[in-house]
């Protein structure tokens, strides 16, 4: 099924997951088989194993693969993590979901942000990143929760990561959690601000391991808070 596939070279990485995902859908992979080895997987799609691994690496963040031990990979799933996330309703604000979508945000944003920080960021992307941090000081500033200036934050760091496929599916992601009425900053929103001016200073520094610290423990403390009030 793989045999031959040599695709265009523009956005390679993202064409890969697009076809392996084709691959799922039409049932031609199935959960428990094993992918072929990097070498293989290049060689077939004409790419680099360079590219071959961030299409890997996407596809173990959308839960559809897992490496095992020596050099096979396993699907181990047909049905990416967000096909159940879109379809999920806050019409009953139901505890488990709301804390399972920071756990989702937990194993996602900190690689995310870490592979942020290792990049050379054009100085746009910076400025956006900046942008969103300069604006919920001022609402902080003015009383408010800043609670759209959180949000914006994230979302800029993670279009800073420049793959499309995972931008759309964790902005979503954030955007869904936020419908809540339950997800709100008003209690700390002055350490929620901290955390962000220590993940933009990491990601500026290219501190990768630094920045990727600084949001898991952002958002592991934001899922305490929730925990503590529902």
């Amino acid at each position: 099924m793989f045999e031959d596939e040599t695709i265009e070279q523009s956005n390679m990485y993202e064409k890969i997951v697009e076809r392996i995902l084709d691959l799922l859908k039409e049932g031609e992979l199935k959960p428990g088989d094993n992918l072929p080895s990097e070498k293989k997987l290049a060689q077939n799609f004409g790419v680099s194993r360079v590219t071959i691994r961030e299409s890997l690496q996407v596809l173990e963040l959308l839960g559809l693969i897992e490496k095992k031990k020596g050099a096979s990979t396993e699907v181990i799933s047909d049905r990416p993590i967000f096909k159940n996330i879109f379809s999920l309703s806050f019409d009953e604000n139901t505890e488990e979901t709301l804390l399972e979508l920071y756990e989702i945000r937990i194993l996602i944003e900190p690689e995310v942000v870490k592979r942020v920080a290792a990049r050379e960021l054009s100085d746009k992307k910076l400025a956006d990143i900046e942008k969103a941090l300069k604006k919920m000081k001022s609402q902080i500033e003015k009383g408010e929760a800043g609670r759209l200036e959180d949000i914006t934050f994230h979302q800029a760091i993670i279009k800073a990561w420049g793959n499309n496929i995972l931008t759309s599916f964790i902005i979503s992601l954030i955007e869904l959690q936020h419908k809540s009425r339950k997800i709100t900053l008003t209690d700390r929103p002055e350490e929620a601000f901290r955390y962000h001016q220590e993940i933009y200073k990491a990601v500026v520094e290219g501190a990768s391991e630094k920045a990727s610290q600084a949001m898991k423990a952002h958002l592991k403390e934001s899922m305490e808070v929730l925990q503590k009030r529902l």
